[in-house]
């Protein structure tokens, strides 16, 4: 296990300097002599990344396969925040899944207690399988079944999304009385399935009569969902989005009796969503035209009621025509801009770079956020936004596949006063976890709210009095976005 010195000496000839703290440039304090790229090679023979998290301590982690006595088999990597590889994990920085079976993990989450879940499409039985790992990489046999947990008869992928509780609602394509229909189960955080949730712990949907498959999931803040379908309706294909009410039913009041069709040309694919805290969601979808090798984009926006955001970019929607830029994946920052990862082709290479773009809340581009490019090519995969607002991009190194590549780039989320804003102001801070707030509010219960930088709701309650204690004592060190009356200051806990 060691990062290739070819490859080394390849970003080093590459790499040129930007402002270090301008948001979009090389975070010097990533990767290989201050190139903000890590190369991890886990074995000579073929290696795929294919999803990232962070733990709360910051150490970054890595999915997807390797080759394991020979077989090419689902692997977990941890690196250190620098992007060494953490040799305290696993075995030397390595946790090899075992379903007797070749394999990939395509997902990771971390839950409230940094314990980590991955999933599977060839797991046990050859069925799409979630484990659970502590948080130092011994399989967590409390969870499912000996650590495993098969949440459908199936090795489709599946979708998931954790609740506040590290319970989880998962989704994923059924066949019943010869229709594909959408299946959705809530689970509690030890694998058992959670009975209070629909019928007896799952939801069954159908709005197409001919095929109905799930494209992703998001949790709103009161515990509401919103699902992403792709439907056939007696030959007409459709993309909807399904509001359901924190108990699996369809909240009716959303869209029209529950269901927002997306306004989009049917040889579209759907790439991502994510949503603002308000509950607006945003759309990505792209299409690409093999004959001219170029690629269209659209970026929706709606409403938490299901309306077009009509003061979203142009008329709702973010238009990018004609590009070699196959856009993959879209986060909100908790200040509301969005963030777009589409790697950039060279069909003749074969292969791409990685980049990101940002937008202000109206969908104008974000001429603050100078993304540099890192030129060396990759099979560009993903991305990810850390806990302190760094964006960490990933792939693979092209034309070999035998390593991991990670970029890392400086990014502020937040562009908050640390102190004061407005009507009330925050002291200590930093803070080793207690914090106290005084405002002037005139009302004698003031809402207010507290999350992470993802947008997390980590707390909520009234303003009493002139002055509050807030106690961070028990969460992680970082920063925290204390939120009221419209105005927002950000917490800082070492």
């Amino acid at each position: 296990m060691k990062k290739t010195q070819q490859l080394q000496l390849i970003l080093l000839l590459f790499f040129t300097a930007l402002g270090y703290s301008q948001d979009g440039s090389i975070d010097t304090t990533f990767g290989f002599q201050g190139s903000g790229m890590a190369i991890i090679d886990i074995d000579p023979q073929d290696e795929n990344a294919q999803a990232m998290a962070q733990q709360s301590d910051g150490k970054l982690l890595v999915v997807g396969s390797g080759m394991f006595e020979g077989v090419n088999t689902p692997v977990i990597v941890r690196l250190l925040s620098n992007g060494d590889i953490d040799t305290s994990f696993g075995n030397n920085g390595l946790v090899w899944g075992n379903y007797n079976s070749y394999g990939i993990y395509y997902y990771i989450t971390i839950q409230e207690d940094d314990k980590i879940i991955v999933g599977t499409p060839q797991g046990n039985d050859n069925k799409y399988t979630l484990t659970r790992y502590l948080p130092e990489g011994e399989k967590d046999v409390s969870f499912g079944i000996n650590g495993d947990l098969i949440p459908f008869d199936t090795n489709l992928i599946s979708k998931m999304e954790l609740l506040t509780n590290d319970s989880f609602i998962i989704i994923n394509t059924i066949i019943d009385d010869g229709i594909d229909k959408l299946i959705i189960k809530r689970f509690l955080s030890n694998g058992d399935l959670d009975l209070s949730f629909g019928n007896n712990g799952i939801v069954i949907t159908a709005i197409g009569n001919e095929s109905n498959t799930h494209k992703g999931i998001r949790i709103l803040d009161d515990g509401s969902f919103i699902a992403l379908v792709a439907t056939e309706n007696n030959g007409v294909q459709s993309k909807v989005l399904i509001k359901y009410l924190s108990t699996g039913e369809i909240d009716s009041t959303y869209g029209s009796n529950g269901i927002v069709t997306i306004n989009l040309e049917p040889n579209f694919s759907i790439r991502s969503m994510d949503n603002y805290n308000d509950g607006k969601m945003a759309i990505l979808s792209s299409h690409i035209d093999g004959a001219s090798e170029t690629i269209d984009t659209r970026i929706f926006r709606y409403l938490p009621n299901g309306d077009v955001d009509m003061s979203f970019a142009e008329n709702g929607v973010i238009s990018i025509e004609n590009s070699l830029s196959n856009s993959k994946k879209i986060i909100v920052q908790h200040n509301q801009r969005l963030l777009l990862f589409y790697p950039f082709y060279d069909f003749f290479e074969g292969a791409s770079y990685m980049v990101v773009k940002r937008y202000n809340l109206d969908g104008t581009t974000d001429n603050n956020f100078n993304f540099q490019v890192i030129g060396y090519y990759q099979y560009s995969k993903s991305f990810m936004l850390q806990n302190d607002g760094k964006i960490v991009c990933f792939g693979n190194v092209a034309w070999t596949s035998s390593s991991f590549v990670l970029q890392r780039f400086n990014n502020n989320p937040l562009s908050i006063s640390e102190n004061t804003i407005n009507t009330f102001s925050v002291f200590p801070n930093p803070s080793n976890g207690i914090f106290k707030i005084n405002h002037r509010f005139i009302s004698s219960e003031t809402n207010y709210q507290l999350t992470d930088v993802t947008g997390k709701l980590i707390q909520a309650g009234f303003l009493k009095g002139e002055q509050i204690e807030i106690n961070l004592s028990q969460f992680q060190n970082g920063i925290y976005l204390f939120t009221s009356e419209g105005s927002t200051v950000r917490l800082i806990k070492k």
